[in-house]
């Protein structure tokens, strides 16, 4: 999901700055794979600095940043930073990057209120915490964590894209002022129920894949969603689909789903992912549809799929 480059916010900060600052490099340090063990303290100088590469390092805690009050992207991915603390002086800091480390509680971040993204990937993070002050947060990474609970997202408004994929949630709840969402990634977690999506209005892409899922419903309010991935579930049915008039991809890959049918009224559908001899027959409406928009599946047009699979047209 990191590379969801039409939100993803480092991109967009360095495209900003190309057209007033001439040379880039110039303002960045990529210390990247240097075997440092702390962070390096060269003096006053970082004030200039807006971008700091600490990726693959053997950093076990954050220190040394008191004079990099003007940066704007800091990673340290791939470390074995246990804590986060000391950024207190990053006021403008636009992206912190802390994805694979052995950080177990979100803390410390409540003077970053200029911050936009926050990533915390890949960590051992058990709960959602102490997000209060981070208005401006527009994109939030907390995938493969041990989160069991969504909640305290409240003053979160402003997120586009949140991902919670790889953690051990049950239940999809405490997101209703998440109005802004475009992005919202549950996949690989415990969920039995689709729910508490209605005020998800902006919402373009849903991705709920590998949980326990057995029906597709409560997605009646989601009218701007392009992209629904619902593969590796218990779904029987395709259903309740009728008021997705801008749904483009639909993945219902290694569900229990053998019949493609009620797909009708999805005007802008593009694709439907399935897996080799999942569909077993398709209903007359659902196969003049598909023909009429020119839908292929794997890249078979839908006469040849039908026959190659052998798949049955029923009324």
């Amino acid at each position: 999901i990191k590379s969801f480059t039409a939100l993803y916010s480092s991109q967009i900060f360095l495209d900003s700055c190309k057209g007033v600052i001439k040379d880039l490099k110039n303002y960045q340090i990529n210390h990247e794979a240097k075997n440092f063990s702390g962070i390096p303290f060269t003096g006053n100088e970082e004030n200039n600095y807006f971008e700091l590469n600490l990726k693959k390092n053997k950093l076990n805690k954050i220190s040394n940043l008191e004079n990099y009050k003007n940066l704007k992207i800091l990673s340290f991915e791939n470390n074995s930073i246990k804590k986060i603390e000391k950024l207190d002086n990053l006021i403008n800091l636009f992206e912190l990057d802390l994805e694979s480390n052995n950080i177990e509680k979100i803390e410390n971040l409540d003077n970053l209120t200029d911050l936009n993204a926050l990533i915390l990937t890949s960590n051992k993070i058990k709960k959602i915490g102490n997000l209060d002050k981070l208005s401006e947060i527009k994109w939030l990474f907390l995938k493969w964590n041990k989160i069991s609970k969504i909640e305290n997202l409240d003053s979160c408004k402003e997120l586009i894209l949140l991902d919670l994929s790889e953690n051990k949630i049950e239940k999809i709840d405490n997101i209703d002022n998440l109005v802004n969402l475009q992005y919202l990634n549950l996949g690989w977690n415990d969920i039995s129920k689709i729910k508490n999506l209605g005020n998800l209005q902006n919402l373009k892409q849903l991705v709920l894949n590998d949980n326990q899922i057995d029906k597709i419903e409560n997605l009646d309010d989601l009218h701007q969603l392009e992209l629904l991935n619902l593969s590796n579930n218990s779904i029987k049915k395709i259903e309740n689909l009728k008021n997705l008039y801008k749904l483009k991809t639909l993945n219902i890959a290694g569900t229990d789903i053998k019949r493609i049918e009620n797909i009708e009224y999805l005007f802008n559908l593009k694709k439907i992912i399935v897996e080799e001899k999942q569909i077993r027959s398709i209903t007359k409406s659902s196969y003049e549809f598909l023909k009429s928009k020119n839908i292929k599946f794997d890249n078979f047009t839908l006469d040849e799929y039908v026959k190659m699979m052998k798949i049955k047209i029923v009324d």
